[in-house]
């Protein structure tokens, strides 16, 4: 009979680390914060599709709106994931 580690060592433990982090992860859900922060995001991409015949859209408009959102909402996270160029 060949001693398998990964059956006698490796899955114990990994089954543990799960079992543990779960019941960490329980007993922070279940305190109370005390505040709530509510965060905005705002995201854009195809940049390069936003254009209506020059006439609506484009970085100028983009930059507009997220100075509006930011505007009402502090706490505010701007992404822009690609395709710029």
């Amino acid at each position: 009979m060949v001693w398998d580690i990964k059956r006698h060592i490796i899955m114990p433990l990994a089954l543990v680390t799960m079992v543990g982090s779960t019941m960490i992860v329980a007993h922070a859900a279940e305190r109370e914060l005390p505040y709530k922060v509510n965060v905005t995001f705002i995201t854009a991409s195809d940049m390069d599709t936003m254009t209506d015949n020059g006439t609506r859209g484009g970085a100028a408009r983009l930059a507009a709106v997220v100075r509006a959102e930011r505007a009402a909402n502090k706490n505010s996270v701007f992404a822009y994931p690609g395709d710029l160029l």
